[in-house]
């Protein structure tokens, strides 16, 4: 049986300390924080990374960025407003977003995209 939108708690695997919509990892040195991600079009119970020091955030099909030198979107999807919403919810410091499918991208640009207030 197939679901649209899949549902990620529906999969073999549950992380059950998420609470708060956060969850902590650290080895002393790097902390890593595993937020939900709320309102999103993509997946139920889908998670983000957020490594504080480094300002990073990974994710997941929320936002494929253009090849290197390609100009910006015109316009934003609904994955690419919920990730935004919820890095502005959550409060996260972000210098650049670590896509898991492409290059890592610049925040300020994609906000550039988001900000424009078009969605497709």
């Amino acid at each position: 049986m197939s679901l649209y939108p899949p549902d990620e708690f529906q999969e073999t695997f549950v992380l059950e300390q998420v609470q708060n919509d956060r969850y902590t990892i650290s080895d002393g040195t790097r902390i890593m924080d595993l937020h939900l991600v709320q309102g999103n079009p993509h997946a139920a119970g889908m998670l983000m990374v957020h490594l504080p020091k480094e300002r990073l955030l990974i994710e997941a099909d929320l936002f494929n960025p253009p090849a290197a030198n390609a100009p910006l979107p015109p316009t934003a999807s609904a994955a690419n407003t919920s990730l935004y919403n919820n890095v502005q919810r959550l409060k996260l410091d972000v210098a650049q977003i670590v896509p898991i499918h492409g290059r890592v991208f610049p925040w300020a640009d994609f906000a550039k995209i988001v900000g424009s207030g078009k969605t497709n």
